[in-house]
């Protein structure tokens, strides 16, 4: 392999590769095989540590989440972090790569 090929694959999203999985950077991040507990509070720990966290969306009946962080280098930081360390929620291994979202629109329910 070359320099530049191995100097590239700290950018590629973390988990099981699959031909849906994007490598395009992001902010958000998707959050894959979280426990069914899971809080928003602990989805955003695993990015704070990495940047400010805008905003966190659950998808509880797929067990997955969405994570935006304040920039795309917090979010790669996220990323190329638990390509080497294991995210965990409630003891349960979750994965984190690229959304293919760039952004997440969050809507305020009236009522």
């Amino acid at each position: 392999a070359t320099a530049d090929s191995t100097a590239s694959a700290g950018a590629v999203a973390a988990g099981p590769s699959n031909g849906d999985a994007p490598v395009t950077p992001s902010r958000v991040l998707h959050v894959r095989h979280l426990p069914q507990e899971s809080t928003e509070l602990q989805v955003a720990a695993l990015g704070a540590p990495f940047g400010r966290v805008l905003h966190v969306m659950l998808l509880r009946q797929r067990n997955q989440a969405f994570l935006e962080m304040v920039d795309e280098p917090s979010a790669t930081a996220a990323v190329n972090y638990y390509n080497y360390v294991s995210a965990n929620i409630n003891g349960v291994t979750v994965y984190i790569q690229f959304s293919i979202h760039k952004e997440l629109r969050i809507t305020q329910n009236s009522g």
